[in-house]
């Protein structure tokens, strides 16, 4: 949970793991002012990247047409990086690969998928709004 929390624009505030689910309280940050490089390199750290990304990451030179699949990419993972069920999909296979070998089975661990609740808090001193997200699993 934290190694996804810091590849993922997500800061958890808090969080209990139950006999048969969990609930977490997620802060949903925004990836706007990472660069492309880092939205690439961070999501490499989950996923593999297509040959155009890994080029374009070690610093080669690519064509326009190149260069504008790598942009395509990099607002896709961008994207997936501030979503909370992109989190919740990395987080729920995880716990079920680790679950099945220890219990030698295959599936998901959990069956139903997990809920949202948004709250939106006020901060009076700098009169800036923050959402914070509830993602609890039913």
């Amino acid at each position: 949970m934290k190694y996804l929390s810091k590849l993922f624009a997500h800061d958890i505030c808090t969080y209990a793991v139950m006999s048969n689910h969990f609930h977490l309280v997620l802060k949903v940050n925004s990836t706007i002012d990472w660069s492309e490089q880092r939205v690439l390199i961070t999501w490499a750290g989950l996923f593999d990247l297509p040959l155009l990304c890994e080029r374009f990451v070690q610093g080669e030179r690519l064509s326009k047409p190149e260069l504008d699949f790598v942009f395509r990419q990099v607002d896709v993972y961008r994207k997936r990086m501030m979503s909370i069920s992109w989190f919740m999909k990395c987080l729920n296979e995880h716990i079920a690969k680790r679950a099945n070998i220890e219990d030698n089975c295959t599936g998901h661990f959990w069956e139903s998928r997990f809920s949202i609740v948004i709250n939106e808090v006020r901060f009076s001193r700098s009169e800036r709004s923050t959402e914070m997200i509830t993602a609890m699993r039913a």
